[in-house]
């Protein structure tokens, strides 16, 4: 997916509009190119997916250890710069070493978790995000008034099926076991079941 790509269809959201970072500020840092260009074409949504972005062309990107400077963190910190936070606070990083977008468990000690392997699939699996989840969200909590609860649960599940096969086809190590979208089919496992 490229950044132009991705900014048309993104479209003009103009609750959640993609912020650019500088290129003045990126071109002095040390990410692969590939992010760089992302960052500065595109940008990311400043919410979405249970992640929130720090982005803006006013706000140069910090490491990791800049940002969070009192804290015990692991060796490797100085190789994350922060773009974010998870839903629980976790800081959302990109890896300069491989250009993967990480978090990092504060819970465990910082243990990076892998979201997606660039910008650019983290910006495609947050299209299949917005494009299923409000499909998935509108069906299992408002039915269908012409389907019987049985089709709709099977429409759900195959929907699931979908949902992890597009996100496979995106970038397939980061729905392993352990990363942050395998953890949200986990969620959608639970949704189904009624445990949540």
């Amino acid at each position: 997916l490229s950044p132009e790509e991705f900014v048309e269809k993104w479209g003009a959201d103009e609750d959640n509009p993609l912020h650019r970072a500088s290129p003045t500020a990126l071109a002095i840092i040390g990410l692969p190119d590939e992010a760089k260009r992302f960052l500065a074409s595109a940008g990311l949504p400043g919410q979405c997916t249970g992640l929130t972005f720090s982005l803006g062309s006013n706000q140069p990107l910090a490491r990791l250890a800049e940002k969070y400077g009192d804290i015990q963190l692991p060796d490797d910190s100085r190789w994350y710069w922060y773009i974010g936070r998870s839903g629980a606070g976790d800081p959302v990083c990109i890896d300069e070493r491989d250009g993967a977008v990480v978090y990092l468990n504060h819970d465990n000690r910082f243990d990076r978790v892998l979201i997606d392997s660039s910008v650019a699939q983290l910006a495609e699996s947050i299209l299949t995000h917005g494009q299923f989840y409000g499909q998935w969200s509108e069906l299992l909590y408002f039915g269908d008034d012409e389907d019987e609860e049985d089709n709709i649960e099977r429409r759900l599940s195959e929907m699931r099926g979908r949902i992890e096969r597009e996100l496979r086809r995106i970038d397939a190590p980061a729905v392993r076991s352990g990363t942050y979208w395998a953890g949200d089919l986990l969620r959608l496992d639970c949704e189904l079941k009624g445990e949540l």
